[in-house]
């Protein structure tokens, strides 16, 4: 399950 990792990633990464 990567997606939860990515999108976890981005949110603390990713500007929100």
């Amino acid at each position: 399950m990567q997606s939860l990792w990515e999108l976890s990633q981005c949110a603390l990464q990713c500007p929100s």
